[in-house]
């Protein structure tokens, strides 16, 4: 993630803040309760640190395709794992070679807790879980408790997600695009590797609540997410990752890739969409098939609500 107060932003030059995954509300995540809080209420930012994030005091080993800063081994070694399946997963469903990050060139930032993280980032928002600098390939998360766990390896795929969407297309001035993609990468690894039915509980828990809050998608897809109102910048993003499902699953992986891949190669939006989907010629018409999203709720299942972990 970055700095400032949400993604994109024009702080100082580069500086990028990107609340994702379903960004709402820290205390829901904070606080006992089920999955759907924890997960519902983290903001998360993408873009570099500045001036820079404190290094002083870690060890450091090459693991795989991660260079890995740490102090505790046993965090080191299951932080390292983790992140190397969430590489992969992330790289599969892109379509991107498993070695588009050679050995050691991933930098991976373990913080033993969230109290350590606040204090070596420049900026330390209170509500933010982790953070990426795709420029720098680098990763900074703190250590969560481990009734947590599903919501940490979402986090960590969600910012390796905006390392490789970096890769294939270099800087994105749609912020709704890079963030819902992350959010869908990460929501797609945790939730499966949880054994949770993600439709349903997406469907249920996460997109239900844009049926009222949804903003108008002639600001939604111009929106720099720095200046809007706080209480806007989470329904900006769980908007954008509203809209990459809809892509993805509804349309396909395969067309949702063309769209991505002719969109990274010249950055025009309207003609990247003609390209992939013959029936959405241009965002007005993405935004016009969206509003179809709702009609199609699903409850989740009633066996979903005890199988799902309090966090």
């Amino acid at each position: 993630m970055d700095q400032g107060p949400y993604f994109d932003a024009g702080m100082p030059a580069r500086l990028r803040h990107i609340p994702g995954l379903a960004a709402l509300a820290l205390g829901l995540m904070l606080g006992s309760g089920t999955l759907a809080a924890a997960l519902y209420g983290t903001l998360t930012r993408v873009g570099p640190l500045a001036p820079s994030f404190d290094e002083t005091a870690f060890r450091m080993q090459v693991r795989g395709r991660f260079t890995v800063y740490y102090h505790d081994p046993v965090f080191r070694d299951d932080a390292s794992a983790l992140a190397e399946a969430a590489l992969d997963h992330d790289l599969a469903f892109l379509g991107m070679p498993a070695d588009t990050f050679g050995p050691g060139a991933v930098h991976l930032y373990l913080c033993d807790s969230q109290q350590e993280y606040r204090r070596r980032a420049p900026t330390h928002p209170s509500w933010e879980a982790a953070c990426a600098d795709p420029a720098e390939t680098s990763v900074y998360i703190y250590r969560f408790p481990d009734q947590k766990r599903i919501f940490y390896e979402i986090v960590m795929a969600h910012e390796i997600g905006h390392l490789c969407y970096y890769r294939m297309a270099g800087s994105s001035p749609d912020d709704w695009l890079n963030e819902g993609l992350a959010d869908y990468l990460g929501y797609d690894f945790g939730l499966k590797r949880a054994g949770i039915a993600r439709q349903a509980w997406l469907q249920d828990n996460y997109f239900a609540s844009l049926r009222s809050t949804a903003l108008p998608f002639d600001v939604f897809f111009r929106t720099d997410p720095h200046f809007l109102p706080d209480a806007e910048v989470g329904t900006f993003y769980q908007q954008g990752f509203s809209v990459v499902y809809l892509l993805i699953e509804d349309y396909g992986r395969g067309p949702f890739l063309k769209f991505l891949r002719a969109y990274a190669g010249h950055k025009d939006i309207n003609a990247a969409l003609a390209g992939a989907f013959p029936t959405i010629p241009n965002i007005g018409a993405l935004a016009a098939v969206w509003t179809l999203f709702y009609p199609r709720q699903t409850a989740a299942p009633a066996a979903l609500a005890s199988a799902t972990p309090q966090i």
